[in-house]
């Protein structure tokens, strides 16, 4: 599966705001962290380059650049179907 860096963008950026808020159940530290250092990695591409989503969502995700290969972060999923950040920087 494929987005744009900017759709990914909003995307993530929504979902911290809500947890943040508290709108949904709390991050771990480690997932917040990754996921804020998700949001600057795309921050810093361009909106309509293509973003790689690889993996599934019963072990683990990878989000790709495609022009690249870089990875720009990695979910490990964990029992109860609870993701793990782990940092990519």
């Amino acid at each position: 599966m494929d987005a744009t860096a900017g759709s990914m963008l909003k995307t993530w950026s929504f979902r911290l705001d809500m947890n943040r808020r508290g709108v949904t159940s709390q991050w771990t530290p480690l997932l917040r962290q990754t996921v804020e250092n998700l949001i600057e990695k795309l921050k810093a591409l361009e909106p309509a380059e293509i973003i790689d989503i690889d993996g599934d969502l019963e072990h683990s995700v990878k989000i790709v650049r495609s022009k690249t290969g870089e990875i720009l972060c990695q979910f490990e999923m964990l029992p109860n179907a609870v993701a793990e950040g782990l940092s990519k920087s």
